[in-house]
């Protein structure tokens, strides 16, 4: 039987299959592409052994005969009457029955639509990996809660998140693909929950992964798996960079647990080695990459250590300049204050000159003696009218008076106010320069009002020493 090519086309579109196996199906189902794709999704992409001759039959006969064709084609040619035209009468007829052929096309997939939902056929699943493996899990659970208190521990991730779980941690992975059947419960009792089953699973450190066979996900798993039958393992392996190869897969059914595990196991002993040396590797790629960072974190703080003392040093020595820098301004200040100190003395001396009064010991006069640090003295007298101002002038013109000073009486020890605004001014800056600011200015009073009336013994005290 010969099948139409856009059939074929379609088929492979739909159940992303090779040429072969898309003829196989039709064939077997007399060209019914529906048909076709149910059956494979119900078998797996399997069919039986009489099926199989059947295909193979036809095929070889299909052959022959386009083999034939081929070699009679140009004797053919000649005899064969060329086709007539068609006439406007049929042409009519042709785009007139286009509208009835489109609806009763569109009815018949209606009703084979609905005949197929009725009488049970099962169409092609929309794969949702995600549902498909909790809905696994959740029915496994549901279904062997109470018959078993040591459940298996099936992986919930997707299948290709089971895959790169797998690659990241060098474990193997054993895919289940269960037959929901009462066969294939009593499988999952007599063998999975077999104690050789759960030790291998354990020993080896396998990752779990299991799914229905119903699902969506196991039809999309069989075009690699290629299951002969459910239920159905397969054992994988990384291998390389990013890579899984199949180490071993097989039809369960029927089968007991001596042939589960014998075979589960062989194959992973086999290629246990391999993967000893990946995981050997990786934990070398890991040490290496803890040294590597344990380094850098080490210079990375040995590099701050550095950066601290270094803007340590800098703060030190900017700290450094400005004192040095605030000293240099300090003194020129104190400079430029002792420069004008002196050059008042000097001004003050000049103005007196030819101008000094002699005060007569007959008026009532006040007789005062000036101690200079240096022990140095100066005798002189004052009418009680005049001001303590004028006794100021006396002891800051004599060339051993200190520049900044302060007078006190002997007994009882008491500050004399003679200074004039203008000294105070400048005595008050210099003085709060080295953090010892004097009092506010007052005015100077007389003798009198002081209550200096006969003699007075002055002491001078200098404010630098």
């Amino acid at each position: 039987m010969d099948v139409d090519q856009e059939l074929v086309e379609r088929f492979k579109e739909i159940c992303a299959v090779d040429d072969s196996k898309a003829r196989q199906f039709l064939i077997h189902c007399n060209g019914e592409l529906d048909s076709a794709v149910h059956l494979f999704f119900q078998t797996g992409g399997i069919i039986g052994v009489q099926a199989e001759e059947l295909f193979q039959q036809n095929e070889l006969r299909r052959r022959n005969v386009q083999q034939s064709n081929v070699s009679s084609d140009r004797e053919s040619r000649g005899i064969v009457p060329r086709r007539q035209p068609m006439g406007w009468l049929e042409w009519l007829l042709a785009v007139a029955s286009i509208p009835l052929r489109m609806t009763f096309s569109a009815i018949r997939d209606v009703l084979s639509f609905f005949f197929d939902a009725i009488a049970g056929r099962s169409v092609p699943s929309v794969i949702d990996p995600k549902g498909d493996v909790d809905s696994f899990v959740k029915k496994y659970n549901e279904d062997f809660s109470e018959k078993t208190d040591q459940l298996l521990s099936f992986s919930t991730s997707t299948y290709d998140e089971v895959l790169k779980e797998s690659m990241r941690s060098l474990r193997m992975l054993l895919i289940y693909v269960h037959d929901s059947s009462p066969k294939g419960n009593e499988f999952v009792e007599k063998i999975m929950h077999g104690e050789q089953f759960r030790q291998l699973v354990l020993e080896k450190d396998l990752i779990l992964w299991g799914v229905s066979s119903h699902s969506g996900q196991a039809s999309s798993l069989a075009q690699s798996l290629r299951p002969s039958g459910y239920p159905h393992f397969a054992l994988l392996c990384v291998k390389g960079a990013n890579k899984m190869t199949r180490l071993v897969h097989f039809n369960a059914a029927g089968k007991d647990d001596d042939f589960v595990c014998n075979n589960l196991r062989i194959a992973i002993e086999y290629h246990e080695a391999q993967l000893n040396i990946l995981r050997l590797q990786k934990a070398q790629r890991e040490e290496d990459q803890r040294i590597r960072a344990e380094q850098e974190r080490e210079y990375q703080e040995s590099a701050a250590k550095d950066r601290a003392r270094i803007q340590e040093r800098k703060r030190l020595e900017s700290e450094k300049a400005d004192a040095e820098e605030k000293e240099r301004r300090s003194q020129l200040e104190a400079e430029e204050r002792k420069h004008e100190i002196s050059m008042r003395r000097d001004a003050i001396r000049e103005s007196l000159i030819g101008h000094e009064e002699e005060v007569k010991p007959e008026l009532d006069s006040v007789r005062v003696q000036v101690r200079y640090p240096c022990g140095a003295r100066l005798d002189k007298t004052f009418t009680i009218e005049d001001s303590l101002e004028k006794l100021f002038t006396a002891i800051f013109i004599h060339e051993k008076c200190p520049d900044f000073f302060t007078a006190h009486t002997t007994y009882p020890r008491k500050e004399l106010i003679c200074a004039p605004d203008w000294y105070h001014e400048i005595k008050f800056v210099h003085l709060s320069a080295a953090g010892d600011a004097p009092g506010d200015f007052i005015e100077p009073k007389s003798f009198k009002e002081e209550g200096f009336e006969k003699s007075l013994v002055v002491m001078i005290h200098d404010c630098e020493a």
